[in-house]
């Protein structure tokens, strides 16, 4: 059904197997509950394999996120000196400094992170990283996009309290209906 490069490398696939006392759905339904992969398909079999497999990778799950906690903003795109076009902020986005302190926390990093003990300035964010038991990067997959992940004290407060999320054009690889974070 699919499988992603670090599957391939320990030689493993995900399959599916028809049972005749209770028949799973064909491998193209469970793809549509999965994402909408239909702007990949004159990509090639390879890419349109590799972002199924981002499916599949090993990863730790820490919880759905709502659509209305996650904002696209644009890539930082210049170009060079000799014309040619360079994306500098090429699957990099931002996170709010309460959803790393939550992550952290989820993670074993760091004790639960009660959500009224951050006053809106990132206090605890850093009373927290002076500990250096936070981490201030994170390697994420969520709806469908892949990349790094940066704290930012900006985003989660004042008039983008409820935006915790920061991803590019650049980090999105395919549109997730499931949108659970990885």
């Amino acid at each position: 059904m699919a499988y992603s490069a670090s599957m391939l490398r320990g030689k493993r696939c995900w399959f599916i197997r028809r049972d005749s006392a209770e028949p799973s759905p064909p491998p193209a339904e469970i793809l549509c509950k999965a994402g909408d992969f239909r702007d990949l398909m004159p990509s090639g079999a390879g890419k349109l394999s590799a972002r199924i497999g981002q499916l599949f990778s090993k990863s730790t799950f820490i919880r759905p996120v709502p659509l209305t906690m996650i904002q696209v903003e644009e890539d930082f795109v210049t170009t060079t000196h000799d014309g040619k076009i360079f994306c500098s902020s090429d699957g990099c986005g931002r996170i709010s400094l309460k959803e790393i302190a939550y992550v952290a926390s989820k993670l074993g990093l760091i004790p639960p992170v009660q959500n009224d003990l951050d006053d809106g300035r990132g206090t605890l964010f850093k009373s927290l990283l002076s500990t250096g038991k936070i981490p201030t990067a994170i390697q994420v997959r969520l709806a469908g996009a892949k990349g790094m992940l940066v704290a930012d004290p900006d985003l989660g407060v004042g008039d983008k309290a409820g935006i915790h999320y920061s991803l590019r054009p650049s980090m999105i690889k395919f549109a997730d209906v499931s949108r659970l974070p990885e």
